[in-house]
């Protein structure tokens, strides 16, 4: 015949003071509680800690739980449950080797110790692979960006060529051929959106160069077979600004071509230029205009000598004193004309008398 003990559920255990020594089983948690005529419940018969085993039961969860360690209160080693960081970071290194059986071309140092950052370093050299038989290891011709490439202040160089669909833009520098290089572009434009009137924008050719017989510093080339072809260098002039711009005003230079040279002080002055204007009445699409074509006479003195007008009329501006009939050096033989020049007005070819002059 078995000996049966004092039994319950744990809801019925609970709220019960047992006597000294009493032992309680509960049938639904199938636990063992005894009385010590205090403690409502009773208490496991592990005890409250289980001295010298760093083991307590925790009323709560109903088990008998580890208290009281740190990490240093666990040997390390394989064989242990607990694993240290640092043995983890030699695990991982080891197995890294190890999956490199002969270790050609690849080197790894991992960390010893927490301190030196938990770290894993490889080191590659791609020339050992030909002890395994890689005697040919081709790069990637057409390597892709997976985004916008920022060189971080560093240069790009190198012999070969860049070829881009779309915009090159230098910001604050300069795109440089040099060594009778080439910039192959269907539209180049240089542009300043600063402010108006300041012009930060500008292409500059610097050659030391003589160039020979046919060797132009400018070319513009044409091959095709359409005699209408129109062929121009287009200068174009607004008032305003880049982003708003309007219309010119009669008066206004639209753009000019100077000849300059250092003169013998070491200056640079102009000897021949050309010039465009708008004159007239600026209308819808009409933008009357006047050429003007100067030279530096002997003082020095740059200011235009002949201009034509809108309607075709041509001023020729006199030099400096009126010329006068005479027989004194400088003056014109006006008693017979010495010869004649022969000029074409729409179409209709005519002579203009000419008279010499006293030298």
């Amino acid at each position: 015949m078995a000996l049966r003990i004092r039994r319950g559920t744990d809801a019925q255990r609970t709220g019960k003071t047992f006597e000294v020594g009493e032992i309680v089983y509960t049938t639904d948690l199938q636990q063992v509680w005894i009385g010590n005529g205090v403690t409502a419940g009773g208490i496991p018969v592990v005890g409250s800690n289980v001295a010298g085993a760093g083991l307590a039961y925790n009323p709560s969860s109903r088990k008998i739980e580890v208290s009281g360690l740190t990490t240093d209160d666990v040997a390390q080693g394989v064989n242990n449950k607990y694993f240290s960081t640092e043995l983890a970071v030699d695990a991982v290194g080891a197995a890294l080797v190890a999956g490199n059986p002969s270790n050609v071309g690849i080197t790894f140092t991992y960390a010893q110790t927490q301190d030196d950052a938990n770290r894993i370093n490889a080191t590659v050299d791609a020339s050992a692979f030909v002890d395994l038989g890689l005697t040919d290891i081709v790069n990637d011709t057409t390597p892709q960006l997976g985004g916008s490439l920022d060189i971080n202040s560093f240069n790009i160089t190198g012999t070969g060529n860049i070829g881009i669909t779309g915009n090159v833009t230098a910001t604050g520098g300069t795109i440089t051929a040099s060594a009778y290089g080439t910039i192959n572009a269907k539209k180049i434009f240089l542009t300043d959106n600063t402010s108006a009137g300041v012009i930060n924008a500008g292409l500059v050719l610097t050659t030391n160069a003589n160039p020979n017989d046919g060797d132009g510093w400018f070319n513009f080339n044409s091959h095709h077979n359409d005699a209408s072809a129109y062929h121009s260098l287009v200068f174009n002039r607004t008032r305003g600004t880049s982003s708003v711009q309007t219309s010119v005003q009669s008066g206004d230079i639209l753009f000019g071509m100077l000849w300059e040279g250092r003169s013998s002080d070491g200056t640079t002055v102009p000897s021949v230029g050309i010039s465009a204007q708008a004159a007239g009445s600026i209308g819808a699409g009409i933008i009357p205009g006047k050429i003007y074509f100067a030279t530096a006479d002997a003082t020095g003195d740059f200011y235009p000598k002949v201009a034509i007008g809108p309607e075709g009329k041509v001023d020729f501006i006199a030099p400096t004193g009126v010329l006068v009939a005479g027989t004194g050096t400088g003056q014109v033989t006006a008693g017979s004309v010495a010869t004649y020049m022969r000029v074409s007005f729409n179409g209709t070819d005519y002579a203009i008398p000419l008279y010499a002059i006293v030298t």
